[in-house]
């Protein structure tokens, strides 16, 4: 795929001609901008366009809203482009991340498919998204039955029966649930339960599926639940306008996850231990006691074999620098794949930080580390690659997305970042080009009085404000003890102190404050003098003006570097496809019962 991407933008010079004829897409989703050989569908543009916007906002955008926008979509497809086309895909770095990530996805993505989606299949979270974009207003008509009696049962059965049959005839259901309902909450107003809405668990309550399942205006056959039988209603139905399946899957599939955490846990254990019997797998025990006494013998026990002090001096000291060829030959586990021998443990233990490496200081120790990590991700392993799960197309499409992102960042940094070179003389130029924009703010002095009694609090003000001493006040009323040291004193704030800043700065020097809520009682502030705001010094701004200086830097580069790029690689929009966006775009304002 690689190869194909590079010669193709090697020839997209002769093809722009004709590849830029039409905007038209064979599939459903209109091509909004072509970049080079990358293309911004109508579905990808909305998706992002309406990220932080309301419903309303992107419906009526305008043109010329949306084409700001969609450049800013642009201009990521361009670094994109040229990303690939400077080979940094190639880069050891980013492939090495682009390839751990990948197995991470690929690990996720299987036991999704083994295990979660088997607890919580698609269906399920489409069955949530439709039912949890309305709410069901009903009424019921409830008739227990007594668990230790056998006929109680039936004999509710038979008269919820006769009830329906009623119902059938005409009679009123609100009549039918005052006189015969044995739920005495709504049976007196006539059954009515009011609006019900669906959450993560309504599939777990036979009243709440019936009721989602029926149309406005249709009663129930008797629903059987653990305490009763019961007859519903639907009395009117509320439907809400959604946002789109594909936006909200993930977010109900979390919801629903939660609920089967639990259960979810339990099969995947399950799931790994009918995989360890499905491979085979045995442990050697004498193999294994050898490792962790030979992990634990003396660090300076001598290797008596030539190649092993060979292999030694080149490698960095370590516990397992004693083992030699034969302990590392040595076999502690098969699987009908494969044999896992001690060099096979170490080479995994070694991928881990010094810090994260564990100690091994019995063989059950050991073994259950082999068993619940070594084996575990080289059976999944084994899985992935039997299953081709790194051409699942969820898997693919996460990968394609990071490494994207990857490419943007890494591009940005060597066009951008390291182009910038700013001396001493810039940050000082800029600082005096700017000397307004560096000041210390002014602050305010203060005195406080803490009280927990409102009333109370209103009345120091009150006699504060009328001239009484604050000192004497604060001796007599104050009821924080950590205020009694310094006498309430608070020293110097800025406006931004949280809970007492605004106050003081809204109030005039040698004023008292109105009672401040602080905690579990209230503050009485005397403001008793100000420093008005000063200019600082450049070594008091240097941090700032250098990073300023490099923002305003960086913007200009970028936007020179996309200048660049828009030269060398095409662009079009095609303004019939991106006018038509939005116009059935239903956002996250909008009411989604949950």
């Amino acid at each position: 795929m690689k190869a194909a991407k590079i010669s193709f933008y090697g020839i997209i010079s002769i093809i722009t001609a004709m590849i830029f004829i039409s905007g038209c897409n064979k599939s459903s989703d209109p091509i909004v901008a072509r970049v080079g050989g990358r293309t911004i569908t109508a579905s990808e543009f909305e998706r992002r366009f309406g990220q932080g916007r309301k419903t309303d906002e992107v419906r009526s955008a305008t043109l010329e809203v949306k084409k700001e926008y969609l450049n800013k979509l642009i201009d990521e497809k361009l670094k994109i482009v040229s990303a690939y086309q400077s080979k940094l895909n190639e880069d050891d770095k980013i492939t090495q991340l682009v390839n751990d990530r990948r197995k991470a996805q690929m690990f996720r993505r299987l036991i999704d498919l083994e295990v979660v989606e088997k607890i919580i299949p698609e269906s399920r979270i489409k069955e949530y998204y439709q039912n949890s974009s309305k709410e069901v207003r009903i009424r019921q008509i409830v008739l227990k039955w007594d668990r230790l009696v056998a006929e109680s049962k039936s004999d509710a059965f038979h008269r919820a029966k006769r009830l329906v049959q009623k119902l059938k005839m005409g009679e009123s259901f609100a009549e039918l649930a005052k006189t015969h309902s044995e739920d005495s909450e709504t049976a007196k107003n006539g059954g009515n339960v009011g609006y019900l809405k669906w959450s993560p668990s309504a599939v777990q309550n036979p009243v709440f599926t019936a009721a989602f399942s029926m149309k406005q205006d249709e009663t129930s056959q008797p629903i059987e639940t653990d305490d009763g039988y019961y007859i519903i209603k639907v009395v009117h139905i509320k439907n809400y306008p959604s946002p789109p399946y594909e936006q909200e899957k993930e977010k109900i599939r979390q919801l629903i996850y939660r609920l089967h955490a639990e259960e979810i846990e339990q099969a995947y254990g399950q799931y790994l231990e009918d995989l360890k019997r499905k491979y085979r797998l045995k442990f050697n025990k004498d193999n294994i006691q050898h490792f962790v006494s030979r992990l634990n013998a003396p660090v300076d026990e001598k290797i008596t074999l030539q190649e092993d002090i060979q292999a030694a001096k080149k490698t960095e000291k370590s516990v397992f620098d004693k083992f030699s060829t034969q302990d590392r030959a040595r076999i502690v586990a098969e699987l009908s794949f494969r044999s896992v021998n001690i060099g096979d443990v170490i080479a995994q233990i070694n991928l881990l930080p010094r810090h994260r490496r564990p100690r091994f200081r019995t063989s059950e120790d050991f073994n259950q580390y082999l068993n619940q990590r070594i084996i575990t991700l080289m059976i999944l392993d084994h899985v992935l690659d039997a299953k081709k799960i790194e051409k699942d197309p969820i898997v693919v499409e996460q990968i394609n997305s990071y490494e994207q992102s990857l490419l943007m960042r890494t591009i940005y940094q060597k066009q951008v970042k390291e182009q910038l070179t700013i001396s001493e003389e810039d940050l000082l130029t800029y600082f005096e080009e700017n000397r307004e924009k560096y000041k210390h703010p002014p602050t305010r002095e203060a005195k406080e009085i803490f009280v927990t009694d409102k009333s109370l609090a209103e009345k120091i003000v009150a006699r504060a404000r009328a001239g009484e001493n604050f000192d004497l006040l604060f001796r007599q009323y104050n009821e924080k003890k950590s205020l009694e040291q310094d006498q309430g004193y608070l020293g110097f704030m800025s406006r931004g102190r949280a809970g007492f800043g605004k106050p003081v700065f809204e109030t005039n020097v040698g004023g008292v404050t109105d009672p401040v809520r602080i905690g579990n009682g209230y503050s009485i502030l005397k403001v008793l003098s100000e420093k008005p705001e000063t200019l600082k010094t450049f070594e008091e701004a240097e941090k700032l003006v250098a990073s300023r200086l490099n923002r305003e830097r960086a913007a200009e580069r970028e936007k020179q570097w996309l200048q660049e790029l828009r030269k060398k690689i095409p662009v079009v929009i095609y303004d019939n496809h991106l006018e038509k966006t939005g116009k059935k775009f239903v956002g996250s304002d909008v009411i989604f019962v949950d």
